[in-house]
């Protein structure tokens, strides 16, 4: 007889997960994916917040992204279907979500109409709100938002998962349920819409039936339930859009975010110093790291963590202290800081001198600027190009791959606390 990860998919290895048993008699997901074979002990921390604990803040969620992946058919898409992608849609922009799309034509399309609709009534800019990772000689809706290629292949329907922090399945003919695979080997939380058609449904069914085993964290089976509500109205569409929006999502990501600062021991440090004035550019390469982050292999800290009535100084002269790498991002801006080129600065430099093998510093062109006015910085390899700063990309498709492409060599040449997380 298969296993059960065998009869869901032949081509995923097993998701191996930490977990305890709350006192709601459920299990809640403590753990992120490792390679089995690297996974020598097992052990339990501290449980994630419940539905009713959790809120998210209009601030927080903008920072957010969440995929939605469904029906990719250009006719005869279930009704449904059709009803529950406007709805979510809607609701991820009010919401102020950021969302990722596999650019399909379907509910791909159609959410991201309805999403980018609701923008232009809150007067908010999609390029700050919308991912659409698409195949070349396919045309992304409208071309709006970051639009980044990625080629034809076996991994298609799972690249798009690199840019999101939660998953949504409406309806689906094959990849969907792969994407809702995808997500569950790498611990990210998904919300199938059983009240759909086809994979969603399918998958909605799995997670129920897996749900003592392995739930959606930070949320109770009796909430998860409300997402197989039949969707036979726009009403219909609107209540479980609003119920996974405003609450199943943010309990979840509260749930993942109290996981990795529990479960932070292997994770290397990575500080990141920047001006003020580029601080959406610190939110868009911290977004691409944090499927590392669900996996135990990074943790990042920018000075807008700093807590309310703390001394910011200190803080700061700690979390350096503490971090195993540094990455600078280069704008005029940041030249013009007498505390980053007085304090932060000597301070890596001073860590690259002491400990060579257990701290980098790295540095990316972000705008054209004379840099070398920091002489230290020569002695370090930028991450990316030095002919091209970021924000000179002749798009913002290019703009993205590039700094996707930075994030991977960080993630390459980091330090690691522990080897068995690689």
């Amino acid at each position: 007889m298969p296993s059960l990860w065998e009869s869901m998919s032949p081509t995923l290895s097993p998701t191996i997960f930490l977990w305890k048993k709350s006192s709601h008699s459920h299990a809640t997901l403590l753990g992120e994916r490792r390679r089995r074979s690297d996974v020598k002990s097992i052990s339990t921390i501290p449980g994630a917040p419940a539905l009713a604990q959790s809120n998210v803040s209009t601030a927080a969620a903008s920072r957010r992204w969440v995929l939605v992946a469904g029906t990719g058919s250009q006719v005869g898409v279930p009704q449904e279907d059709i009803r529950a992608a406007r709805a979510v849609g809607e609701e991820l922009a009010r919401n102020r979500y950021g969302l990722v799309t596999g650019g399909w034509h379907g509910v791909d399309y159609m959410v991201t109409e309805a999403f980018v609709n609701t923008l232009n009534c809150l007067s908010l800019d999609p390029k700050e709100h919308l991912i659409q990772v698409v195949q070349p000689g396919r045309n992304a809706f409208r071309e709006v938002g970051h639009v980044v290629r990625t080629p034809y292949g076996p991994l298609e329907w799972l690249e798009p998962q690199k840019y999101a922090d939660a998953l949504v399945l409406i309806g689906g003919q094959g990849g969907t349920f792969d994407a809702w695979l995808g997500a569950l080997h790498d611990g990210m939380p998904r919300f199938p819409m059983g009240g759909t058609s086809g994979d969603a449904a399918s998958a909605f069914k799995k997670t129920s039936d897996l749900w003592e085993l392995i739930p959606v964290p930070g949320i109770r089976k009796s909430d998860f339930e409300i997402l197989g509500t039949p969707i036979r109205s726009e009403s219909d569409a609107r209540v479980v859009a609003e119920h996974l929006v405003a609450k199943l999502l943010p309990a979840a990501l509260n749930a993942v975010d109290a996981v990795a600062r529990s479960d932070s021991d292997g994770a290397a440090s990575l500080f990141i110093s920047y001006s003020r004035k580029d601080s959406d550019w610190v939110s868009r390469i911290r977004t691409l790291l944090r499927p590392a982050e669900r996996r135990g292999l990074v943790s990042t800290w920018a000075d807008t963590d700093i807590r309310p009535g703390s001394q910011w100084e200190e803080d700061i002269k700690d979390r350096i202290e503490r971090s195993q790498a540094a990455l600078l991002l280069m704008s005029n801006d940041l030249l013009k800081s007498s505390f980053v080129r007085k304090m932060e600065i000597p301070a890596f430099v001073n860590k690259v001198k002491k400990s060579p093998s257990q701290f980098r510093l790295f540095w990316l062109l972000l705008e054209t600027c004379p840099w070398q006015e920091i002489p230290e910085l020569g002695q370090f390899q930028s991450v990316g190009s030095t002919s091209q700063a970021i924000k000179d990309a002749p798009t913002p498709a290019d703009a993205q791959c590039r700094l996707l492409e930075a994030v991977e060599e960080i993630l390459r040449e980091i330090p690691r606390n522990d080897p068995q997380l690689v």
